[in-house]
């Protein structure tokens, strides 16, 4: 998505957000699969 990040403030801030989307991600494919398996 934001392949051309110049390197300094703004590339260590790219960073953190891509490690918090990831993070949603991971921790949303585990609560999809936690209520799948509790509820379903």
């Amino acid at each position: 998505m934001f392949l051309n990040v110049p390197a300094g403030q703004s590339s260590s801030d790219f960073w953190a957000i891509g490690e918090v989307i990831m993070n949603a991600l991971f921790y949303g494919q585990n609560y999809l699969y936690y209520s799948k398996f509790f509820y379903f």
